[in-house]
């Protein structure tokens, strides 16, 4: 599919792509659609299970109340929206920045009238050899999302054989969620003490567990692991 210059592409990552045909099929926004000004493709993360029964939720890591949405099948059903929506502007011969990334909660930002003006402004650029930065919007269900996919605050790597790249930890948001009660597992506890992560607790004590970041990064394309600062917008 073709998008063209000037079109803005979205990519939702939800459990009920059918919802969407109310905004492909019916009124102006489906004039606008049918016109190329924009255009839709759905990922149900379903479809990125392992297992027999398909299954996207889990009790929250952390304990609590309700099921939240896996980490994993959103991460990869999002890797696959960005590589599609990147190999589509290598198709067109045209330079495309990174999609961007949002996953849509009632606890991020306001969705304001100027923040719509500025995706909008960003995802329909009209320069020469350009094309807009696409949106990839992840659709929350049940009590949320598991924060391990919203939020990286570290990685490890063992197939790197440099310190740097093979574990890394964001000291600030450490010190966050220790202050709100997270506990360390014994394999993050012991990985933190073999790379004498300066100010580290000890087993048991309060951290939060670190999950490999194998995809989501709203700065850049790649799919190596990412950093703590590759997490999703949440607006």
């Amino acid at each position: 599919m073709d998008f063209g210059y000037g079109s803005m592409r979205f990519d939702a990552i939800t459990l009920f792509p059918q919802m969407f045909d109310a905004i492909t099929q019916f009124g102006v926004t489906r004039r606008a659609h049918e016109r190329g000004l924009w255009s839709l493709r759905t990922w149900n993360p379903r479809d990125f299970t392992l297992d027999p029964h398909r299954t996207v939720d889990d009790r929250p890591f952390g304990g609590g109340p309700g099921m939240v949405l896996m980490a994993e099948p959103l991460a990869l059903a999002v890797e696959a929206a960005r590589a599609e929506a990147e190999s589509s502007g290598e198709r067109s011969g045209a330079q495309i920045p990174a999609p961007r990334v949002i996953c849509l909660s009632a606890a991020g930002q306001p969705l304001t009238d100027a923040r719509v003006k500025q995706l909008a402004q960003e995802g329909s650029a009209h320069h020469r050899g350009q094309v807009g930065r696409s949106l990839i919007l992840v659709c929350g269900r049940y009590e949320g999302i598991d924060q391990r996919f919203v939020e990286r605050v570290g990685f490890y790597n063992p197939k790197a054989t440099e310190t740097e790249t093979k574990f890394r930890i964001a000291q600030d948001r450490l010190a966050h969620w220790r202050s709100v009660g997270a506990q360390v597992s014994p394999t993050v506890a012991r990985l933190v003490k073999t790379f004498g992560v300066v100010g580290a607790p000890a087993a048991g004590a309060a951290v939060a567990a670190l999950a490999p970041a194998p995809v989501v990064d709203d700065a850049s394309g790649s799919t190596q692991q990412a950093d703590a600062a590759s997490a999703p917008e949440v607006a």
